[in-house]
């Protein structure tokens, strides 16, 4: 199984009854990197009304993380139709933020949901996007010194952290392309492992 995630960010907007949608979409590899994404969108939409979105991270059909969030509007009728754009174009690895600034003029719950999902696919049809291939789970435990290479190849590789714990020694448990498992060996030889194991 493959599916598509997202290369670069990009943007797109248009005005509602006097309310302006802005749909953004940042590349979201794990969940660590959501909370400071949705500080960039507030630093660059300042003084807006709603910050609503959807996540998916990992397998489409089975994803690692996912959520989405109405930021304030009512229930259902924002994070739910940006999450609907994200499965029904077998797209994971992504972040889709649609900013709102309200113009004073309501647009109820069936218009919301079509704005937010305008927003939404607006946005897409801007996305540059490469096929990620089926992965495999593995996970590893390091000592503190051999974080650092890792690290590096996780982000060459754009391998996908699921969790990761910080005790004596550090544990990741990670997502790899099936394409990376050659590479996933050779790890072996620049890095100090405690533990290892694969789960396909």
């Amino acid at each position: 199984m493959t599916f598509l995630v997202p290369t670069t960010s990009c943007k797109a907007s248009f005005i509602e009854k006097k309310s302006k949608f802005i749909g953004i979409i940042y590349p979201l590899n794990n969940k660590d990197e959501l909370t400071a994404l949705l500080k960039e969108a507030q630093k660059l939409y300042p003084d807006a009304s709603h910050y609503c979105y959807a996540y998916k991270i990992g397998n489409v059909s089975s994803p690692s993380h996912a959520g989405m969030n109405d930021d304030g509007e009512p229930k259902g009728t924002a994070g739910k139709p940006i999450f609907n754009l994200i499965n029904h174009n077998n797209v994971s690895n992504i972040l889709i933020i649609v900013v709102r600034y309200y113009g004073g003029v309501k647009l109820g719950a069936g218009g919301l949901t079509r704005a937010y999902s305008k927003a939404a696919s607006l946005v897409f049809k801007s996305i540059t996007t490469e096929t990620y291939f089926m992965s495999f789970k593995a996970t590893i435990t390091i000592d503190y010194k051999s974080e650092k290479k890792l690290i590096m190849w996780i982000n060459k590789s754009k391998v996908i952290i699921v969790n990761k714990f910080y005790d004596k020694a550090i544990t990741y448990e990670l997502s790899i392309p099936q394409t990376l498992e050659s590479e996933w060996n050779k790890i072996f030889e620049s890095v100090s492992i405690v533990s290892n194991t694969l789960k396909r």
